[in-house]
């Protein structure tokens, strides 16, 4: 018997090459969409590139469809609609032509209440699709575990750069965090079906709240570092990087990625659903000190 094929956008990414993995141990049978293969072994590489058109025989033998990929170097609301919204809609349109029977898109819990941030909105706009096509959509928490990418990538560098570390603060805005593994487990059990009458985006996160400046606190212990944390607003941190970017001067965080955390759903539980298939475990963060021995 023929095994079931999966394809898998954006594989060779950070999240997306750790779905594919997870979905090689279910006997899946797996292609990548994106621009470069994955690197691993016994998976099938086509050509994909979103914002351009998708040629339905490239989906014509699939009977699941993960899109993980997403361009997070764009900086303009044009740009990033012309290329993730607009190129999301014709990779459902091509799945919905090619009879894909399950669709999981993959957004974000910044997608959650009324997202002001570019990127939420953006993944916002891209779920509204993928209900509309039949599809689940799965709103990770912020990601950690080992080797992690992503926005605790990012916090991970400033904390090894930067003596003094900002803390946005304003609203109150806890983050609700998710282990790597367990949102790789929940997308791989979505792609065989778990969930499958959900049509309320599922939130794929511990329930307990943490502090921004909890986080960077415990990223600096698991690096050995002494950091001073300050407290400062997050609309000045948002101004300042947005005056670097249209300076076209580029930190290593996106003024959005400010905008997005300052902004947050306080609940993001309340516009979303709770998955039935896993519960997430809860933050510790002894975990992070596991991860940066693995990013040595």
């Amino acid at each position: 018997m023929a095994r079931p094929c999966v394809a898998v956008t954006g594989g060779s990414g950070y999240l997306g090459g750790r779905v594919v993995s997870r979905l090689l141990r279910d006997n899946w049978r797996v292609i990548t969409l994106g621009r470069r293969p994955s690197g691993l072994r016994n998976v099938e590489h086509r050509s994909f590139r979103l914002g351009d058109p998708v040629a339905v025989s490239e989906l014509a033998d699939v009977e699941a469809l993960v899109h993980c990929a997403w361009d997070l170097e764009l900086r303009t609301w044009d740009d990033i609609y012309g290329v993730n919204v607009l190129g999301t809609q014709a990779l459902f349109d091509a799945a919905v032509k090619a009879e894909v029977g399950r669709l999981v898109h993959i957004s974000t819990v910044s997608a959650g209440g009324a997202p002001r941030s570019m990127y939420g909105r953006a993944k916002l706009l891209t779920e509204e699709m993928a209900e509309s096509h039949g599809g689940i959509a799965i709103r990770p928490g912020l990601l950690y575990g080992p080797g992690a990418g992503g926005m605790v990538g990012v916090l991970r560098k400033l904390v090894q750069a930067l003596p003094l570390i900002p803390v946005l603060v304003g609203d109150h805005r806890p983050l609700y965090l998710a282990h790597q593994d367990d949102a790789v487990e929940l997308i791989a059990l979505v792609a065989g079906g778990a969930e499958g009458t959900v049509r309320e985006p599922l939130v794929a996160a511990a329930t307990d709240p943490h502090s921004l400046r909890e986080i960077l606190a415990a990223l600096a212990s698991a690096q050995g570092k002494r950091r001073l944390l300050f407290r400062v607003p997050w609309r000045s941190v948002y101004l300042a990087l947005r005056s670097l970017e249209v300076a076209h001067l580029y930190p290593p965080m996106r003024a959005d990625s400010a905008l997005s955390i300052g902004t947050l759903d306080p609940d993001p539980f309340r516009s979303g659903a709770m998955p039935g298939a896993l519960a997430f475990r809860r933050f510790e963060p002894s975990t992070l000190h596991e991860e940066t021995q693995d990013t040595r």
